[in-house]
């Protein structure tokens, strides 16, 4: 039966989901090019941030928590971002909005953390602390709906080529931040400045769908209506959730590795902060090179089959992690453990797309945010604690462990019950 049938039409409106044509490369890379000031500011926390923090504190656990890009409470703030996204029908679309007004806050306190350090000693540490953290709620508040602004201009055929493309820039910002010869005091305002600047392009060049093609507006709801439509989701969508559970565990398996990485390679090699910086470049130059050819392939074998593989690597690159002593089978490691990133990247969200309506994206990826900001700092607060009683080898183990966890999770994930979890609601949507 054609497309253009008035029940399919219909239950695309339920959707809030209007026809498109696919996005092409270069409206594709207009979208990305925000990305890459925010994977700088990634690099930016999970490198030299940990790095800088040593002058301030010895305390693993305060430098891991701080250079990590996620916090508890993104548990709360995430999924009610964006739900609201999902709801807002302004002139400027649904998602624009919140970048707009979030990314300047997230510029303004980045730029604000070295002028800190200036600042007397009894409040130095806590101004600091303070920068970090303010800048860091307000990028995640931008970034859940400028990822989920990826599902509202692209058809999902084409969802893992354009997610390969927007993970390949905010790879590029990481090595670029990296690479910089520069003190890292002056990174943070060149970071602030990218960042600004270039979400600036693509906010005015991502035209969002007309809110006239979406779905009514839905109705004003008092916050115990929104809490019982989140919860009324979560228990119809179990594919997703079990989505969820692998996500929030693989991911605090991330967050315990990746804030750690160059101090491990300091500790374990013996090498200056430099080469420290260098050894994170490997994993991401390797991430940024395997991206693209990844999306393109998840698009043809499938997003669960890539996403599978990306996992499995990642483990083997732990295992590896936990018996490597010289440079040169470090990089090794970081480079298995960058393909595997990349299979992660171009493949896990184009899969949370499939697994819900398109009119619950943004919320749904406001929960895979509150799922790693559940469990990474507990993750890494107990690999803190790991790493003074052990050493840094830990954070391998951690890994391993939670990859091998997550890829039970994933195997649960069935995307043909999904899609008739979709089908089930959208046919409770359409009129009488």
């Amino acid at each position: 039966m054609s497309g253009n049938s008035p029940s399919a039409a219909a239950a695309a409106a339920a959707s809030g989901a209007a026809p498109r044509s696919n996005l092409g490369f270069r409206r594709a890379l207009l979208y990305s090019l925000g990305n890459i000031g925010f994977g700088a500011f990634f690099a930016l926390n999970n490198a030299d941030i940990t790095q800088w923090l040593r002058a301030y504190t010895t305390n693993a656990s305060l430098i891991a928590l701080l250079g990590a890009s996620h916090s508890f409470e993104g548990a709360i703030i995430q999924p009610v971002v964006g739900a609201a996204s999902d709801r807002l029908r302004s002139p400027f679309g649904r998602r624009r909005p919140f970048l707009v007004v979030f990314v300047p806050i997230c510029c303004l306190f980045l730029a604000l953390v070295p002028l800190a350090a200036h600042l007397a000693l009894s409040i130095r540490l806590f101004a600091i602390a303070a920068a970090i953290l303010i800048s860091t709620i307000a990028f995640n508040v931008a970034n859940d709906p400028y990822q989920a602004m990826l599902a509202d201009i692209t058809n999902e055929s084409e969802r893992g080529r354009v997610t390969g493309l927007w993970y390949v820039l905010g790879a590029l910002g990481q090595v670029a931040v990296l690479m910089l010869p520069i003190p890292i005091e002056h990174k943070f305002w060149i970071v602030a400045l990218v960042m600004l600047a270039l979400m600036a392009v693509t906010c005015v060049t991502t035209r969002e769908p007309d809110p006239r093609t979406l779905a009514p507006e839905p109705p004003r709801e008092s916050r115990r209506e929104r809490l019982r439509r989140a919860r009324g989701c979560l228990s119809q969508f179990q594919q997703a959730n079990r989505y969820l559970l692998m996500f929030m565990i693989y991911g605090a398996g991330i967050d315990a590795l990746v804030p750690n990485l160059t101090s491990f390679v300091r500790a374990i090699a013996g090498v200056s902060a430099g080469v420290a910086d260098r050894a994170f470049m490997v994993l991401m130059v390797a991430t940024a090179a395997a991206t693209l050819p990844c999306g393109w392939l998840a698009d043809r074998v499938g997003h669960k089959r890539l996403l599978t593989a990306g996992i499995v690597a990642v483990g083997v690159a732990s295992l590896g992690g936990l018996w490597v002593h010289s440079m040169a089978q470090i990089y090794g490691v970081l480079a298995l453990a960058g393909i595997g990133t990349a299979l992660q990247n171009a493949s896990a969200f184009p899969l949370l797309t499939t697994l819900v309506p398109d009119r619950h994206i943004g919320l749904y990826t406001g929960f895979q945010t509150a799922a790693l900001s559940i469990c990474g700092p507990a993750m890494i607060l107990l690999a803190g604690r790991m790493i003074t009683h052990d050493g840094y080898r830990m954070i391998f183990l951690i890994g391993f462990v939670c990859s091998a966890v997550a890829l039970l999770f994933l195997s649960a994930v069935d995307t043909a019950a999904a899609r008739r979890e979709i089908a089930e609601e959208d046919a409770a949507l359409l009129p009488a």
